[in-house]
């Protein structure tokens, strides 16, 4: 339920948190007003945001997968959000800037500004189903998707060894992808490719990417179709990114792919399975964020 007199709830991923690792910052909340509370495997950031309503503003503690979950629970709601790392995958709070320690949040609470950014929405279509979801980050078939998938199953590894070591897997798992796509209602054309990233902001770290602007009503996409030596360029191209950045393609219009067989995609490190087409597009300034204030 919540306060009577606090605007802001704070969540918490409870698969990397509980009270005890870090007491200092649920007091601080306490002290600044700000109601707290905690996901769990049965009860997701959607399931909270659907009992809790009320608030002015979110801070959300988790990965890319929690603000995920949160977008889509608050689309057209017109609430805002702010996010800190606390998940397997932080690509979204890096980009960001966003840290942890209470005197970054003591900062941020005691002056922020708030922005418009464009969210990806996403049509899945699946053998049995549609559906749509909306990203603030990327999309993502072939390695990066891999690398998600794999680092799930291994979440008893200390994560400065997890992702290095589902990197090292994936330099063997490269597998061929055909899709059909298109483009502006332009002509649709076939390619093989061993992934591909759609890109709003915040993927820089895992692929050959130009730094997306998360608020100039447009997304990049780009097809790779990797060998063995492209895929570790590829994957550690915050190092080596000369080949791939001149491949990457701009839009501002409806993007459709389809796949010549159902295939994983992620979302934001979110995974949805068994995927056999997908019809992208812009959402302009769709979602309220709150940000430190410049100085």
């Amino acid at each position: 339920m919540k306060s009577d007199n606090n605007n802001i709830l704070a969540i918490f991923n409870g698969r990397n948190f509980d009270n005890k690792k870090i007491d200092k910052l649920t007091y601080y909340l306490k002290n600044q007003s700000v109601d707290y509370t905690f996901s769990s495997e049965t009860t997701r950031f959607g399931d909270i945001l659907k009992g809790k309503s009320g608030y002015d503003g979110y801070l959300i503690f988790g990965g890319d997968g929690s603000i995920h979950e949160t977008i889509n629970a608050l689309f057209g709601s017109n609430k805002w959000i702010s996010f800190f790392p606390g998940g397997t995958v932080n690509c979204i709070a890096g980009y960001f800037k966003m840290k942890r320690s209470v005197s970054f949040i003591d900062s941020f609470l005691q002056s922020n500004q708030s922005q418009h950014v464009d969210l990806l929405k996403i049509n899945f279509y699946t053998p049995n189903n549609q559906f749509t979801k909306y990203a603030m980050g990327f999309v993502a078939i072939g390695h990066m998707a891999g690398m998600t998938i794999d680092a799930e199953k291994y979440r008893w590894m200390p994560r400065f060894i997890r992702y290095p070591f589902v990197g090292f897997l994936s330099f063997f798992r490269i597998h061929k992808i055909i899709i059909d796509l298109q483009n502006n209602n332009k002509a649709i054309f076939k390619k093989h490719i061993t992934s591909l990233v759609i890109n709003n902001c915040s993927a820089e770290r895992f692929t050959s990417l130009k730094k997306a602007d998360y608020q100039d009503g447009t997304f990049e996409y780009l097809m790779e179709n990797n060998n063995f030596f492209s895929q570790v360029a590829s994957i550690y191209s915050q190092y080596y990114s000369l080949f791939s950045k001149s491949k990457w393609i701009k839009s501002n219009n409806e993007l459709k792919i389809s796949f010549n067989k159902p295939i994983p995609v992620m979302v934001d490190g979110e995974i949805y399975q068994t995927i056999t087409k997908m019809e992208l597009s812009i959402c302009p300034a769709a979602q309220v964020i709150k940000l430190p204030a410049k100085k």
